[in-house]
């Protein structure tokens, strides 16, 4: 008897509850958020739907912004922020730099003749290494790294090491023939790409000044991504140039 009571009891409360929210639906919707925004303050994830019809441009991953490789605002942007660094390297380095745009990409052309009213034309250059990433046919990626001794000035070696890259990412030494990979032709660089496709081409390098001062730079696809100058005592260091969140430093 006291169970039928209460199973009767419980089927009342029920239908009462849901008169009320068809009489009102807001007050079903608003518990509903109250419940999303509790799973909030807790990190409970919520789902969100997502648009299928977003284009895909919308839609697409986050990438960086390199000036190599994403044109439009953020490529104005990195070449707006390479004329304020070439303002810096004049008031650290105490020297005279061109700029006669508004907006000039971090070249090592471009590098060049900004410095020449204040160091001058180069007198060397040299290239320290070099390193391209492929990517084969099949999926598989490889890197070619060269590098140059400067043990003997008067006949530095060039030397070709490749590498393929394992899953992980981590270069794995491969054997080459050691003859051809010093000092290696454009034909035996060729070979070792087997007809890969280019991912990525940097290279270090140094260019000195009539007066004996040095720039020590790395490039990333034809971009300037770092670089350093020393002159009066002061050390201008630069990073990221190839990227909107580039920074330089005056050092003594």
């Amino acid at each position: 008897m006291r169970k039928d009571l209460l199973l009767g009891i419980g089927a009342t409360l029920i239908a009462m509850a849901l008169f009320y929210f068809a009489d009102h639906p807001t007050e079903a919707l608003n518990i509903k958020k109250n419940k999303i925004d509790s799973d909030s303050d807790y990190n409970v994830p919520t789902t969100k739907i997502v648009n299928e019809s977003v284009p895909a441009e919308v839609a697409r991953p986050a990438v960086s912004a390199s000036a190599a490789l994403q044109p439009g605002a953020a490529r104005d942007t990195i070449s707006k922020n390479f004329v304020e660094h070439l303002k810096t390297i004049g008031t650290c380095l105490k020297v005279s730099t061109a700029i006669d745009n508004p907006t000039i990409e971090p070249t090592y052309d471009n590098l060049l003749v900004s410095l020449r009213p204040g160091l001058g034309e180069v007198v060397v250059q040299m290239d320290d290494w070099t390193q391209l990433d492929l990517q084969n046919p099949d999926g598989s990626r490889k890197r070619i790294r060269t590098e140059v001794n400067y043990e003997n000035p008067n006949a530095p070696v060039k030397y070709a090491q490749l590498y393929n890259i394992n899953d992980q990412g981590f270069p794995e030494l491969q054997q080459v023939d050691p003859e051809k990979a010093r000092n290696p032709s454009d034909d035996y660089i060729n070979y070792l790409r087997g007809g890969a496709n280019l991912v990525l081409d940097e290279r270090g390098s140094r260019a000195y000044f009539q007066e004996g001062e040095e720039v020590v730079l790395v490039e990333r696809a034809g971009i300037i991504e770092s670089f350093s100058i020393t002159k009066n005592g002061k050390t201008v260091s630069c990073t990221g140039l190839d990227k909107i969140d580039s920074n330089c430093q005056c050092v003594e």
